[in-house]
């Protein structure tokens, strides 16, 4: 059996010899076919990468926003309901929790309103933000630190603020200098721990924990959730959970909800 192996490779290397030229353009056209084809693999692989990334920066189709719907209509005209069912920073907590596919969440009460400066008794209007953690990605300090886990569970009267908000508190000062000042919003003295760049905003804004908005001020503006997904495919399947969930938890017609991607 040996003596057979050994004489087929003696004869193929003998074939090799005979027909060289042959042999090597066989071997050139393997090596051409197989590069091409792996070639012809990454361009595709890259292609999808590319499309996934541009996908990510330039739309929104990770995301599902759901947020309380506030109207209903009576005679073709929209008319605000006495009562409606909304999220809650609990109820915000235990879904996000319940989600079955890798998704990051947030939540926000966002309005315009008027806040005072504690020292000078001075009235400066601004954008009100209620949220929790994880902050949005594009929330970036400039100075100081945004507030804690241990801040929102303790609903510590704390906030940062925009550029925009310390050149009004501070006028010609360095902006750092707003940073522990205190102002009050709804009777509650909020000490400044940080300052976010503003992408040159024209108005100041202001964020807080959610936590320290009382039920009254969150029941007349609800919160907005938005469930990002990490992979695009994930959307409609995340988006028939929370349908679920808020059936089955909130007590209340899914009429009360508006769920809303990008599909």
């Amino acid at each position: 059996m040996g003596k057979k192996i050994l004489l087929s490779f003696a004869n193929a290397l003998q074939n090799i010899r005979a027909r060289f030229f042959h042999t090597i353009l066989s071997i050139l056209g393997i090596v051409i076919g197989v590069a091409a084809l792996v070639a012809m693999l990454s361009l595709i692989d890259g292609m999808e990468q590319y499309a996934r990334e541009q996908i990510t920066k330039t739309t929104s189709l990770k995301a599902i926003l759901i947020q309380a719907n506030l109207y209903k209509s009576v005679n073709d005209v929209g008319v605000r309901k006495q009562a409606y069912a909304y999220l809650n920073y609990n109820d915000f907590l235990k879904m996000r929790s319940s989600l079955t596919k890798p998704a990051t969440g947030y939540l926000y009460v966002r309005q315009t309103d008027e806040i005072t400066v504690k020292a000078t008794n001075r009235p400066i209007g601004t954008i009100i933000t209620g949220t929790g953690l994880p902050l949005h990605p594009d929330i970036q300090l400039l100075y100081g630190t945004a507030f804690s886990e241990t801040d929102l569970k303790n609903r510590r009267h704390v906030a940062f603020i925009n550029q925009r908000l310390a050149k009004q508190l501070v006028g010609k000062m360095p902006e750092k200098t707003a940073i522990n000042q205190q102002i009050i919003y709804k009777g509650n003295v909020l000490k400044i721990i940080g300052i976010s760049a503003d992408k040159d905003a024209k108005v100041g804004q202001l964020m807080m924990p959610v936590t320290v908005l009382s039920d009254s001020v969150i029941k007349a503006n609800p919160p907005m959730c938005v469930i990002e997904a990490e992979n695009v495919e994930d959307v409609p399947v995340l988006k028939m959970h929370i349908e679920t969930w808020l059936k089955a938890n909130m007590k209340t017609k899914l009429a009360d909800f508006a769920i809303i991607t990008n599909e």
